[in-house]
């Protein structure tokens, strides 16, 4: 009853971030702060896996996650940053007009990619203490359907409290 509880809070307080950044800055800008962050979170994703397996020797928290790396991690930041500094330069001007300048973008990126790999990691410690390798079988080779929100569920929180104190919007 606890676990389903803590599921339950954990998802929606942390999911309705994802409204609030959609319906608090207006509709363009709000879909691209959206599709910056799922940018962000995915690439680190993706670039983690690549460097990691690839290059990682170090293990960062074996007990939690055995197969994540601090050179995957360096890796996924890269990336993050990569995909964060692309989605500003082609898609900024498209979409609405937050005040957001690329020191912004260099700021947020490596902030939201640490945040998407402490999301994953306490994902990765809840499953360990449930004793669950998946958590789920959805998305083939990906595990569950948690598995592939969990980065960006701890990161939606984190841009939209950036935005709010540190960006020039009027909500």
């Amino acid at each position: 009853m606890a676990s389903t509880f803590l599921g339950v809070m954990y998802i929606g307080f942390l999911l309705n971030y994802f409204t609030k950044l959609l319906f608090t800055f207006g509709d363009s800008e709000g879909r691209f702060l959206v599709f910056l962050l799922i940018v962000v979170v995915k690439m680190t994703d993706i670039g983690a896996y690549v460097v990691g397996c690839g290059f990682g020797r170090t293990k960062l928290i074996p007990k939690v996650s055995p197969a994540k790396t601090w050179e995957g991690c360096a890796g996924g930041v890269a990336s993050g940053l990569i995909g964060a500094v692309l989605v500003y330069m082609f898609f900024y001007q498209k979409w609405g007009s937050l005040d957001i300048g690329l020191y912004d973008i260099i700021l947020l990126a490596p902030l939201l990619s640490v945040f998407g790999i402490i999301g994953d990691l306490a994902e990765s410690l809840l499953k360990r203490s449930a004793g669950v390798k998946d958590s789920g079988s959805w998305i083939q080779g990906m595990g569950g359907f948690l598995d592939v929100l969990d980065s960006l569920l701890f990161t939606a929180p984190i841009l939209y409290i950036y935005t709010r104190l540190f960006m020039d919007i009027i909500p």
